[in-house]
């Protein structure tokens, strides 16, 4: 017989964590016949799945949104762009004198075109200031009007046809049957197996919200400064920078039309697993579901999602 006092400490300590987990879980359990009933397991899936198709719904709606309609944040940084097109303007005039000094000292005034050409850029300087915002919507709106045309009639609601993806009806009889037993456990187990990968799903979906959400961080931040860069095209040489820009503005935009693509055939592809799992599994009378097939998806999911900036950008040729 082991003595309890010749243990080492730290078994001592790991025994202790046991038992008071143990009696934590007795005095948690839900006082009925099984441990957990079956109608109680069903409400319980039922309520992740919830909250899944909520989280889902809630990426799509966020990359709906636009910086340019009122409502949206916008309008609380609006009085920034008028500030920065007042420094923008004050950029192209010093871009404007630099050229103008840079010229006079090579002696490129011998044609009146050169003075001309020089004017020029100062009006169009002033031209492109004073109408960022509005180049910035069309470059927002083409892609936006790519993404609704993918979006047209799909779900919001990704884990439909209620538990089939995550219990059989084999495994649902199982548990029904197991109900009038005194110490039936098996509503419980399931519930058990399946909470790290609803865990695993909903952490997944935050990932994505948190990367959907930076993302109009970024293009609310691009669409205030966007004077700035926008004053170096008159520059013989700082208009790369506004080039940049220009390029890196257009992959914030496309990165949300690789999103909703990822986010539309990531729903087509659960609605193809979920449909081929249950028919599996009624065809052999298999006790199989699919929630390692949705844990998997959602996965791939998290990480296309994670690498859809450095995609975008690899596209417009920033990276």
């Amino acid at each position: 017989m082991i003595k309890i006092s010749s243990l080492s400490p730290n078994r001592r300590l790991m025994i202790s964590a046991f038992l008071i987990a143990v009696v934590i879980i007795l005095f948690t359990v839900h006082a009925s016949a099984a441990l957990m009933p079956s109608d109680q397991l069903q409400t319980t899936i039922e309520g992740e799945i919830d909250a899944i198709n909520t989280a889902y719904s809630q990426c799509r709606a966020l990359l709906r949104i636009s910086p340019f309609s009122s409502g949206s944040g916008y309008s609380a940084v609006e009085g920034a762009v008028s500030v920065v097109q007042g420094t923008a303007l004050v950029l192209v005039s010093l871009f404007f004198v630099i050229e103008f000094f840079v010229k006079t000292l090579q002696f490129e005034w011998v044609k009146w075109e050169n003075v001309l050409l020089l004017m020029a850029k100062l009006f169009v300087g002033k031209a492109l200031i004073d109408n960022t915002p509005a180049i910035m919507q069309t470059i927002y709106d083409a892609f936006t009007g790519l993404q609704t045309a993918i979006t047209l009639n799909n779900s919001n609601q990704i884990l439909t046809g209620g538990m089939g993806m995550f219990i059989s009806d084999l495994q649902w009889q199982t548990a029904v049957a197991d109900d009038p037993n005194m110490f039936g456990t098996y509503s419980l187990i399931r519930n058990i197996q399946l909470s790290p990968v609803f865990l695993i799903l909903k952490l997944c979906m935050l990932a994505c919200q948190v990367v959907i959400i930076g993302r109009i961080f970024e293009l609310m931040i691009y669409t205030v400064i966007a004077p700035l860069p926008m004053s170096t095209f008159i520059s013989s040489a700082a208009s790369d920078v506004g080039k940049t820009f220009a390029k890196s503005y257009a992959a914030v935009c496309l990165q949300a039309f690789i999103l909703v693509i990822m986010f539309t055939v990531y729903g087509d592809l659960m609605v193809t697993v979920r449909d081929a799992v249950m028919s599996y599994a009624g065809s052999i009378g298999a006790a199989a579901d699919g929630s390692m097939e949705a844990l998997l998806l959602t996965g791939a999911l998290g990480m296309g999602v994670l690498k859809s900036g450095s995609w975008a950008k690899k596209i417009c040729g920033t990276a």
